[in-house]
This record gives C-alpha cells, sequence and structure tokens, in this order.
C-alpha cells in the first residue's frame, strides 16, 4: 500500500509535496506521520526510505512543524543530504528561535569554525536553563528497599512524575557535557588561533566535569587537549581516568542486561547505565594507543568486538522470530508498507 495512495509514478522517492494534494493523509495531525516514521524504522529489517517519505507527506502538509522539520532534517544529514539539512534546521529555529535546543545542537553539528561555535552558545544556554529548573523542583520520594525485584520495580512506579524528572535531569547533564566537549574541541582544531583558544577550551572542559565527573566523554575531551597542549603527564593521568570510567559503565551495563529479564522492564536496566558512543570508545582506543597504554587499548577494542558479536546474534534471533513479517516487509516495494491510518 502506498504512503497515503500516491500513484505509481512517485514509486522512485517522492520529494515533499509530491503527493496528491487529495490524498488519505491530508488532515492527519503532525504526530500521525512521526510515529509511522517510528514504525518503519522500528520494522525489521528497518524501512528507511518509507519512513523518510512520511516524514516528507507529513511535512507537505504541516510545513511549519518543528517536530517534522527536526526528524527529516535528521534523516537527511544521515543520508548525506547536508544543504536540505540545513535548510530545514534554519527554517526550524526561524519558527523557534528561543526554545528548543536540540535543532541548534543538530545544525551545529553541519556546521564549521564561529558559525558552529554560536549554535553551540545557544544550545548550551538553553540546556543550562532546563536543567537548572529541574534540578529546582523537589527531589523524588525515597524509595524503599524491598526485597523482592517486582516489589522494587512497584515501589519506583509509584513517584513515576519524580522518577521522570530525574532521567530528564540526566539526559540533559548528557546533551550539556556533549556540547561542552564540542566547544572544547573546536577550540583545539578549527578555532585554535583564536586569542583565548586555550582558556576556552579548558572552561568548556572543565564545564563537563562539574556536570559529570566520571563521564567518559568528557574524560576523554581533558585528556585530548592535555596531549594537544603537551601535558604528557597530565594527558597519561587522564587517559587512565578515561579508561577507569569507560570499564565501570561496561560493568553497570553487563549489570543492567540482567536487569531485564529480572524485572521485564527496560528501563530499569537503562537507568543503572547509559552505553558510551562507539565512537567515544574509539576515539579513547586511539588515545590509549598514543600514550603507551596499549592493554588498554586492545581490551576496549575487544569489548566493542564481543559486543557486536552479541547483537549479531540477538540480531539472528529476532530474524527467527519475525520471520513471516520480515519477509513480507523485505518483499515490498519501497512505496509498500502497512496502513498506517
Amino acid at each position: 500500500m502506498e504512503v497515503d495512495g500516491a500513484e505509481a509514478s512517485n514509486r522512485e522517492g517522492p520529494s515533499p509535496g509530491a503527493f496528491s494534494s487529495h490524498s488519505l493523509s491530508v488532515g492527519k495531525p503532525a504526530s500521525f506521520f512521526l510515529s509511522s516514521a517510528d514504525d518503519c524504522l522500528n520494522a525489521f529489517p528497518p524501512n528507511f526510505k518509507l519512513a523518510v517519505k512520511f516524514l516528507e507527506k507529513g511535512l507537505s502538509i504541516h510545513p511549519s512543524n518543528v517536530d517534522l522539520l527536526q526528524r527529516l532534517a535528521g534523516e537527511y544529514a544521515e543520508t548525506g543530504q547536508t544543504q536540505e539539512a540545513k535548510q530545514l534546521l534554519n527554517k526550524a529555529i526561524e519558527l523557534e528561535p528561543s526554545s528548543g535546543p536540540l535543532k541548534f545542537l543538530q545544525l551545529a553539528q553541519l556546521e564549521d569554525g564561529v558559525s558552529c561555535l554560536s549554535l553551540y552558545r545557544k544550545a548550551i544556554e538553553m540546556l543550562e536553563a532546563v536543567l537548572s529548573q529541574l534540578l529546582a523542583a523537589p527531589p523524588p520520594n525515597k524509595r524503599k528497599m524491598c526485597k523482592s525485584s517486582k516489589a522494587t520495580v512497584a515501589s519506583k512506579r509509584g513517584d513515576p512524575t519524580g522518577s521522570l524528572k530525574h532521567r530528564e535531569a540526566q539526559e540533559t547533564k548528557t546533551r550539556l557535557v556533549g556540547a561542552y566537549c564540542a566547544v572544547a574541541e573546536l577550540y583545539f582544531t578549527d578555532l585554535c588561533d583564536e586569542e583565548e583558544a586555550e582558556r576556552e577550551a579548558e572552561k568548556a572542559i572543565q564545564r563537563a566535569l562539574e556536570l559529570d565527573p566520571k563521564n567518559p566523554e568528557a574524560l576523554l575531551c581533558d585528556a585530548q587537549y592535555k596531549k594537544v597542549i603537551d601535558d604528557a603527564e597530565g594527558a597519561v593521568a587522564a587517559a587512565q581516568r578515561v579508561f577507569s570510567s569507560l570499564k565501570a559503565t561496561h560493568e553497570r551495563l553487563n549489570a543492567a542486561s540482567l536487569l531485564v529479564p529480572a524485572s521485564g522492564n527496560e528501563e530499569e536496566a537503562l537507568e543503572a547505565g547509559d552505553e558510551v558512543s562507539v565512537e567515544t570508545r574509539i576515539n579513547a582506543s586511539r588515545l590509549f594507543v598514543d600514550v603507551g597504554m596499549h592493554q588498554e587499548a586492545i581490551e576496549k577494542l575487544r569489548d566493542l568486538v564481543q559486543q557486536g558479536i552479541a547483537k549479531q546474534q540477538q540480531q539472528h534471533e529476532q530474524d527467527g522470530q519475525q520471520q513471516a513479517s520480515s519477509s513480507e516487509v523485505s518483499s515490498s516495494d519501497d512505496d509498500e508498507g502497512m496502513d498506517m491510518a
């Protein structure tokens, strides 16, 4: 079934607005297209092209919806359509210039130099304000320790608002750490000739570490900075802190994975520790090699390989469980999919 009753002539990948103005999706809210795109991406195997078409169709009906602009920009950026992504994000910023830090972060990743810095600064300003509001809220009630895992989960669910705010605060901190690290990296790469480059880089790193002293990305940025300024001893010490943080995070994630079958709730497991990006772990391994920590580099790279093997095995298991549905999806054309209405 076509996305919205589009004619066969549109089967090769329509651009925004290429669908019939009398299609079945006219009148549907933006959330319909966002959730439909999510369904395509969560399908097995994921149908990226169909997801993009849903977002394009939604934007043709709701051209001023910031969520659609951001989501489609993200998909365009992933496929190398940088200019198209920039146009969408600039429009989103014009529509909401004083709120929504994520679109500023998205656009900053597509820019460089001074333009990139100003976007990160704006996003940081907004995120700091959001974090202040979240931290000013009353803390969630202390949860009683329960003997059984089911009782523990039930007690946590008794205060969903407090738990949600705690989670939002952690996510905001993580985004802030990433933004501050990006600013620091700008000052010792693109903006290294600026008069205050070294001071500004150090200032950004210190703020990132204040927000989360054990964050692997912040610790890695600190180690890289010390390496750039030729502080060999400091770089080694910082690299050792990076390794300790990565190891602790890896152990938390292993423990967290055991909570899923025990509690039946994946969110409970995620609270125990979030996975560090592959990019951060690879960059950390490179740093370890640079400072002579070869065994540590091998260990972290081995963890990545083992994780990849585990995910591959999980993928094969899902393939067996969803054989019927996956064969139906994979045999359809790019314009065909489940009826989202």
